[in-house]
């Protein structure tokens, strides 16, 4: 089974995400975090050794990940379509 590369979308509540992937390290690799915070995502990117690091989530959809999950209690969620991914960014900006 292909192991699932997922990126967080900020360190907060993002890091209970990086400590429930690392306990099944055969089914995912937590391969990019983004937060506006570079203190603390990086602390949290040491902690996991999760590799890609940013604080623009723009970048995080342009490394081809295969899910993303925001750093909230939301389920995990895969944005494919571009406009998708240009709504969500637009919606975050404007209401977080």
């Amino acid at each position: 089974m292909k192991k699932l590369r997922v990126g967080i979308v900020g360190s907060g509540i993002g890091a209970s995400h990086a400590e429930g992937y690392a306990a099944f390290p055969d089914l995912y690799e937590v391969a990019a975090i983004a937060d506006l915070q570079p203190e603390r995502r990086d602390q949290v990117a040491d902690k996991f050794s999760i590799p890609e690091r940013t604080d623009s989530m723009e970048a995080l959809f342009d490394l081809g990940l295969d899910h993303f999950i925001p750093g909230s209690k939301m389920p995990m969620q895969r944005i494919v379509r571009p406009e998708d991914r240009a709504d969500l960014i637009a919606f975050l900006k404007g209401n977080t």
